[in-house]
């Protein structure tokens, strides 16, 4: 008996969700200062326009590196005046840090960005692991997760990596449990 798609992803989803405590906490602003930011965009255009309307109003304007999609750099020329560095990732696919290979442009804005900022659709953080890889590496930073315009999921470094840990074990786990669901239902068969 093969378990279907749905039953992997509620499970998936319950373990995500006991691991979010690890770290992420809501904020109203971005903790300041707030110097350069490395922005990810994993949410949709209209969300990268709120985010880049939020950190325009800082003062002075942060310096600003994108990873975004084809056609990204219009919708940041449409939203943010200022100068920015952009880097697209291809197709619809998720990010990873592969992404930012032969880019040594972008690997130093990564490196030295004082924020590490993408933009999240829920208020938990979950479902961005693969972005949380990307950003977790290099100095010392502050990860946030751009909500909506007065709420911010925030972490620092070390948050970050204890959250990653955490989800890589969820997944393992759930891995575990399907292949132990799995057996008691070929067992059960055999009977």
């Amino acid at each position: 008996m093969a378990l279907d798609s749905e039953v992997r992803h509620v499970l998936r989803v319950l373990l995500e969700r006991a691991a979010r405590e690890a770290g992420l906490s809501l904020q109203r602003e971005i903790p300041s200062p707030v110097s350069s930011v490395f922005l990810v965009r994993s949410g949709p255009v209209s969300q990268l326009h709120d985010c880049l309307r939020a950190l325009g109003r800082l003062t002075p304007p942060p310096e600003l590196a994108v990873l975004g999609r084809p056609g990204d750099d219009l919708a940041v020329r449409h939203a943010w005046p200022h100068p920015f560095t952009m880097a697209t990732a291809g197709g619809r696919a998720d990010y990873s840090t592969g992404d930012l290979d032969g880019r040594p442009e972008m690997q130093a804005a990564l490196e030295s960005s004082t924020h590490r900022v993408f933009l999240c659709r829920n208020r938990t953080g979950t479902g961005y692991d693969n972005v949380l890889e990307l950003l977790a590496p290099g100095s010392p930073h502050t990860t946030v997760a751009f909500v909506s315009d007065d709420a911010w999921l925030v972490a620092s470094e070390h948050d970050v990596r204890r959250r990653a840990a955490s989800l890589r074990l969820c997944d393992a786990i759930v891995d575990w449990t399907l292949a132990e669901v799995g057996k008691a239902a070929s067992e059960g068969d055999q009977r």
